[in-house]
């Protein structure tokens, strides 16, 4: 699994921008790093969405005490992070995470992160095939056995 960190900039309280793609194979995590966020403001809640249906809400009750940034004024801003799977049923998963930050003056700072999450189909799954045996069984069927790359496995067909 890999780990993607994503560093989210802003010199301002008022601030919007829309990240880079993510482009990513299969299950990774995605790290944010909230140290070049502007403390100018005293930010009042931070709420992420990572786009798969997981939203999380912090203010200055649900923070962990063992997280917080010691060089930051705001126990918000430290690092979160997110697994994401891939999907089951088509080759890419597209996704938005957003984070909002909101300020105690009223602005807030949107950050926008598009994801696109490619599966690894059957095929790089197991690579290379090659015939290992062929029986010929009653009533003139086959078994064939394949060998594959990928972990040495066998694979037996029958028809």
């Amino acid at each position: 699994m890999t780990t993607h960190t994503i560093i989210l900039p802003s010199n301002t309280s008022s601030y919007y921008e829309k990240l880079d793609d993510v482009n990513v194979d299969d299950r990774f995590i995605l790290t944010l790093d909230f140290s070049f966020i502007t403390e100018i403001i005293l930010p009042v809640n931070m709420l992420i969405n990572w786009g798969d249906g997981v939203i999380q809400n912090f203010d200055g009750v649900n923070v962990d005490s063992n997280d917080i940034n010691i060089f930051k004024v705001s126990p918000l801003l430290v690092n979160h992070s997110h697994i994401y799977n891939p999907s089951e049923t088509s080759l890419y998963k597209c996704l938005s995470a957003q984070v909002l930050i909101n300020y105690c003056n009223g602005d807030y700072t949107w950050f926008i992160i598009p994801i696109t999450i490619r599966t690894y189909d059957y095929f790089e799954s197991i690579g290379d095939v090659t015939l290992k045996n062929t029986n010929i069984l009653l009533d003139n069927k086959k078994e064939h056995q394949l060998l594959i790359s990928k972990g040495g496995y066998t694979i037996e067909l029958v028809g």
